[in-house]
């Protein structure tokens, strides 16, 4: 095979003529390719040779002559000139035969020469049409981007309306959050009233016949057994018929009822008229004393206590009349006769022990609570007489029972009294005291510190004191309780039925054994005036175990006040949508068993 038909130059000047060629460069393609007439152009990429080219120069565009218009084809094959020393041959070639062909002279009326005309009107209606479609193109871009922005902010204003759909729709729930606590509060509120309405029927009803049994009274004179069976304070059914005393117990408990109700309106002329009948009834004048002390009348109060005094000493009731006695110093601490009065009281007291004993050191025990004077007062009148000092006054080591050491701090004693009365009193930094003291002698004596919690245990009689001392918890749990709520529980729809102190103390306890410290007992103004055992909350109160709401001020937003400020959880059936209606204060509900068992819902 020789040289000639493989393209190869033959000898050494051939070789040299073809590496002196130039290389074509971007520029001179890009001139070339503007000055060869279209088909010419068409004609050499659609030669066999170059269809590689062909195929990389319109890719993505038509092979005609209006793809070889668009300046992104040009640049394509300007490149491949520059790439494909073949090609780029070509291309010159066929740019210097159009340019040769240009300087020769042409007779306008020859064919070739109308061709050319014909060409170049063909390339001006390309380029004007190339033009239009360009501002079409443009035209076409603007409206694209117009209806993308317009798009844009139909997508924002869709979004705007479901946000404010979403917010109508959570407006609309809460709305109807509301509008169910409203239904509800109005359904409870209505079964309140009217279930008030049958307690003020009943309440009507049983005025009316404590009025109708006492008119009747003086209309009719009973014999002197029937009348001293209703109006004395003696009401023994062993001496007395027992329907007089039924009778004599329905309208006085109806009359204290009403008191403990603050209806002193209905209490006042019922009182009036027994007092009218009868001026020595024990019954009638302690509640007359009552009503006098609901009124703050100090001067009335006085005169129904000296009658209800003489009346007690003279049928030899000695105890209640130490327990009037009492109240009557309290309200004039140098009443004249109070030393004689007391020497009679002594007198009558009993010897032997019983419940009668039993009675007379409770109120003793009471008076001690309410003035340490009187107590002394009366312990030195008991001293007096040698038959009562081995009953009243016996002789107890300083270490029994709560007097007992539980702990030391430095020089200070700590009994097991000061333990729970520090439990009581919510005293946080003296049970932590304690409860780190029995820590500490639980690592050094587990022994010892066990039997130290048993005995607290054994002494206090109440297994719920212990959990504040042993409770390994570094946080405690605070709970406030709002207790006139819970004294009411099962004996509000009861037409006797008086707020329970007991429930109260159950419930205290309930919550320490689940590991609640401290508590807080809250209670409406008007609770001391209708709770069950009045003696004992008053020494709750003095204390400061019970805190008494001022008057005028709701209970409610006091509790919840106090239970955000110490994040405790408030204890209560009550709802309390008035004060906190988003229930933001977390509440625990309780169930009372008749024998005292408490169950919580929370």
């Amino acid at each position: 095979m020789d040289g000639e038909e493989t393209g190869i130059p033959q000898d050494a000047d051939e070789i040299q003529e073809a590496d002196n060629k130039p290389e074509i460069t971007s520029d001179e393609a890009l001139t070339w390719i503007a000055s060869i007439p279209t088909n010419p152009l068409l004609a050499l990429l659609r030669h066999k040779d170059f269809a590689a080219v062909a195929n990389r120069v319109f890719a993505g565009f038509r092979a005609n002559q209006q793809g070889l218009a668009i300046p992104t084809v040009k640049q394509r094959i300007a490149q491949e000139a520059t790439k494909n020393p073949q090609f780029g041959e070509k291309l010159h070639e066929l740019y210097d035969s159009i340019s040769e062909t240009k300087l020769q002279p042409v007779d306008p009326s020859s064919k070739e020469a109308q061709k050319l005309e014909y060409e170049a009107a063909q390339a001006r209606k390309l380029e004007q049409k190339r033009a239009a479609e360009l501002r079409a193109i443009e035209t076409l871009t603007e409206g694209r981007d117009r209806l993308k922005r317009e798009l844009a902010e139909a997508a924002a204003k869709i979004a705007e309306r479901d946000a404010a759909l979403r917010s109508a729709s959570i407006e609309r729930q809460k709305t109807e959050e509301d509008a169910g606590r409203l239904r509800h509060m109005v359904d409870a509120q209505s079964a309140r009233i009217e279930r008030l309405e049958r307690q003020a029927k009943r309440h009507e009803k049983e005025m009316a016949d404590v009025v109708k049994e006492i008119r009747s009274l003086h209309k009719a004179p009973p014999s002197r057994t029937t009348k001293h069976s209703l109006l004395s304070s003696d009401r023994s059914a062993d001496e007395h018929g027992s329907n007089d005393i039924h009778h004599q117990n329905i309208w006085t408990e109806s009359l204290r009822r009403n008191l403990e109700l603050h209806h002193l309106d209905a209490v006042t002329p019922v009182v009036t008229e027994a007092l009218r009948l009868t001026n020595d009834d024990s019954e009638v004048l302690e509640i007359a004393a009552d009503l006098a002390n609901s009124r703050h009348d100090t001067r009335l109060e006085t005169e129904h206590l000296k009658a209800l005094l003489t009346s007690l000493l003279h049928n030899g009731r000695g105890t209640e009349a130490l327990s009037i006695w009492a109240r009557l110093l309290l309200l004039h601490p140098s009443y004249p006769e109070s030393k004689r009065l007391l020497q009679q009281i002594i007198a009558l007291l009993p010897t032997k022990r019983g419940p009668e004993f039993d009675e007379a050191n409770r109120v003793i025990s009471r008076i001690k609570t309410s003035s340490q004077e009187l107590h002394n007062r009366v312990l030195s009148a008991v001293a007096s007489r040698e038959a009562l000092v081995r009953l009243f006054l016996p002789r107890e080591s300083p270490e029994d029972g709560l007097n007992k050491t539980l702990i030391t701090l430095g020089t200070k004693r700590i009994t097991f009294g000061d333990a729970a009365d520090a439990i009581d009193l919510g005293n946080r930094e003296l049970v932590a005291k304690v409860a780190g003291s029995l820590r500490d002698i639980k690592k050094a004596d587990p022994d010892r510190a066990t039997a130290l919690i048993d005995e607290f245990s054994s002494v206090t009689a109440d297994a719920s004191y212990i959990v504040p001392l042993t409770n390994d918890k570094s946080v405690s749990r605070t709970a406030v309780v709002d207790s006139s709520n819970i004294a009411w529980i099962g004996q509000e729809d009861l037409a006797r039925g008086r707020p329970r102190l007991k429930s109260v103390l159950d419930v205290r306890k309930a919550l320490r054994l689940r590991g609640y410290f401290p508590i807080l007992l809250f209670a409406d103004a008007n609770l001391p005036y209708a709770i069950d055992d009045k003696e004992k909350f008053q020494h709750m109160v003095g204390r400061g175990e019970i805190r008494l709401v001022d008057a005028g001020v709701v209970a409610d937003e006091e509790i919840l006040r106090n239970a955000k400020r110490c994040m405790a959880v408030v204890v209560t059936n009550d709802y309390m949508e008035d004060w906190d209606p988003h229930n933001q204060v977390k509440k625990i509900g309780i169930a009372l068993s008749h024998t005292g068992q408490v169950s919580f819902i929370d």
